[in-house]
């Protein structure tokens, strides 16, 4: 079958077009570059198996670094060895608690104790405000009897209330704090509870006796 001039271009053009796609597609192959554990640098079209997980560079035919893969049995490592630091200090913690009560009792003696001292401290600061605000009364009152005269027994009242307000200030907010503080007390020795009988649990299962721990017996 022959063909016309035109077609037989037309044929030689697209032969050519082909041609030139499929040659770039030929060295288009990546090439890897890895350090094996001697020091050693190799490259290789394929990344050995045991190099995957490793830090290594993906180059271009002419060099050029088109991906840096990092080291990913690094962070593994690192969260190992975290979970296993944790693991112990939480481990370490439980036994200290164990040494330091007997039962839950002796932690609710605690918790009793320092709800008691709160309580008086409760009751200073309330005295302590129930005084300052007579005082701040008698200074205001003197303040309008002689609200006509602007001399220094005038001005001398007008700073001592002030400072009576600040005063009545800081004593409410000691007294907040100190409310606070109980019901902080109170929490903590339901999670002192908690973590008791957790730790009194594994201390059956002989899981917190393997290691020894300075000032314990």
């Amino acid at each position: 079958m022959e063909c016309t001039l035109n077609q037989c271009r037309l044929i030689l053009r697209l032969a050519l077009l082909f041609t030139l796609a499929t040659i770039p597609c030929a060295f288009a192959q990546s090439i890897y570059k890895w350090v094996d554990e001697n020091g050693e640098i190799h490259f290789g079209h394929h990344v050995p198996p045991e190099m995957v997980r490793a830090e290594h560079q993906r180059l271009s035919n002419q060099g050029v670094v088109l991906e840096h893969i990092e080291d990913a049995n690094v962070p593994d490592i690192l969260i190992e060895t975290e979970l296993s630091q944790n693991q112990r200090a939480a481990r370490v913690q439980k036994r200290l608690l164990l040494a330091t009560y007997r039962s839950v009792d002796d932690i609710a003696s605690v918790r009793d104790r320092s709800l008691n001292i709160i309580s008086k401290e409760r009751e200073v600061t309330q005295r302590q405000i129930a005084q300052l605000r007579e005082h701040l009364a008698d200074a205001e009152s003197m303040q309008r009897q002689i609200s006509d005269q602007k001399g220094l027994v005038y001005s001398t009242l007008h700073d001592t209330a002030q400072s009576l307000r600040e005063s009545l200030s800081r004593q409410r907010t000691r007294l907040g704090d100190l409310t606070n503080k109980q019901q902080l007390v109170r929490e903590q020795y339901q999670i002192e509870v908690q973590r008791y009988n957790e730790a009194l649990s594994l201390s059956a299962t002989d899981e917190l006796s393997l290691e020894p721990v300075n000032g314990s017996q």
